[in-house]
Parts: structure tokens; C-alpha cells; sequence
């Protein structure tokens, strides 16, 4: 195989994951969209499973790629910095998916202990609106833009 051949293949690998990476963000999207006015903590918590597992199987996927554990490494010097490259992009990716993973945890103990509406900065209301943009968010839109204009 020469290198052109697999510079083609990485190419087309890390095409295929970033499209699996969309199509998980879309899917969630529509998650969010179906969630209706009368705004339910149990199609919350279904929810925020459901991406849970996504991500769990994108980290996943991403570290046997990114480890060449399906595959063995190159034994050439330029496919070898080409994979690297790719490499990079998908413990990138990984690192995005593992934050996001955290986060959902985060929010599923709030909803286990009843605090999920609860602003953790101020304990003002999160609003409805806020949670189902962004149903892993811990804080109302007060304290989010202050803390955004703080950094």
C-alpha cells in the first residue's frame, strides 16, 4: 500500500467519524425539539441518557482509533505523521466528548436530587427554555453571561 493509498483511508476514516459525530448531533437535536412546553423531568432524564450513551460510544470509538488498537501503525515515517495528525483531531474529539459526558452526569444527579431547575450559582430558577437548549446546563442565563464575560 503506498502512502497516497493511505492517506486516502485516513481521509476517508476520519470523514466517516466526523459524519457519525453529526449525525449524533442532529439526532439530539431532534431529542430536543420533541420535548414539549409541559416539560417533563422524565423525558429529561431519557434524554440525557440517550446522549450519555452516544458519547460513551463516540470516546469509545475514538480511542481505539486514535490508539490503532483495530489496526497496526504505519511502518513508514510519512504515514506516520499523517496518522498522527488524524490522531490529534480524534483525542480532540474525545476530549469534547468526555467534558459533555461530565456534564450530563452532572445534570442527572441534580435531577436525582431535585435540584435540576436550580441555578447552582444563584438558586434562581433555570427556566424551562434554558433546559431544553441546553438540558445539561447548571445555571440560568443571568449567571451563564456573567460567567461568559468574566473569562
Amino acid at each position: 500500500m503506498n502512502l497516497e493509498q493511505v492517506k486516502v483511508q485516513l481521509e476517508a476514516r476520519k470523514h466517516a467519524l466526523l459524519a457519525r459525530a453529526d449525525k449524533v448531533e442532529r439526532d439530539a437535536s431532534h431529542r430536543d425539539e420533541a420535548v414539549s412546553a409541559d416539560f417533563a423531568e422524565e423525558q429529561v432524564k431519557v434524554q440525557l441518557e440517550a446522549r450519555k450513551h452516544a458519547l460513551l460510544a463516540r470516546a469509545d470509538k475514538v480511542e481505539r482509533d486514535a490508539s490503532h488498537r483495530d489496526e497496526a501503525v504505519s511502518a513508514d515515517f510519512a504515514e506516520q505523521a499523517t496518522e498522527r495528525e488524524n490522531d490529534d483531531v480524534l483525542r480532540t474529539i474525545g476530549i469534547e466528548a468526555r467534558h459533555e459526558l461530565r456534564l450530563i452526569e452532572h445534570a442527572l444527579d441534580r435531577l436525582s436530587q431535585g435540584h435540576y431547575h436550580e441555578c447552582a450559582e444563584c438558586g434562581a430558577d433555570i427556566g424551562e427554555a434554558r433546559l431544553i437548549a441546553v438540558p445539561y446546563t447548571e445555571h440560568c442565563i443571568q449567571c451563564a453571561t456573567q460567567q461568559e464575560q468574566a473569562q
